[in-house]
């Protein structure tokens, strides 16, 4: 399985790359007003450093709170988006998971073996 990891509900965002089930390659993002500029470019980054393409991805993970308000719905927004344009589908996880991203790969991928996932609903906190 190979996986597109976003989380944007912090100050700390980041993206990752997961394949068979080990974090391949994982990128850190400021969670500030740039964040809106620069996701978009780093999935971008991330991929072509991988073989650039989304086409080969299983599925799209994104976190969808508790966190920031307006981070959290650039990364959904974002992770919707490429989903949709490439009909790859879409999960989310929780901001505690983010933490650790091994676990978090962990998780997701479990999740999409069983085909345990429900559409994305965002939960929204304070930083």
């Amino acid at each position: 399985m190979t996986a597109l990891l976003i989380d944007t509900s912090s100050l700390e965002a980041f993206i990752a790359l997961a394949d068979k089930k080990i974090l391949q390659k994982a990128i850190s993002l400021p969670g500030n007003k740039e964040l809106s500029k620069l996701l978009l470019p780093s999935v971008e980054e991330l991929l072509t450093q991988s073989d650039g393409s989304l086409l080969p991805l299983d599925y799209i993970a994104v976190c969808v709170g508790p966190g920031s308000f307006t981070g959290t719905r650039v990364g959904v927004t974002v992770a919707q988006a490429l989903s949709f344009a490439t009909d790859i589908p879409l999960m989310g996880f929780p901001s505690s998971l983010a933490k650790d991203l091994e676990a978090l790969v962990r998780y997701t991928n479990a999740q999409w073996e069983k085909k345990e996932f429900a559409p994305i609903e965002l939960v929204y906190g304070k930083r």
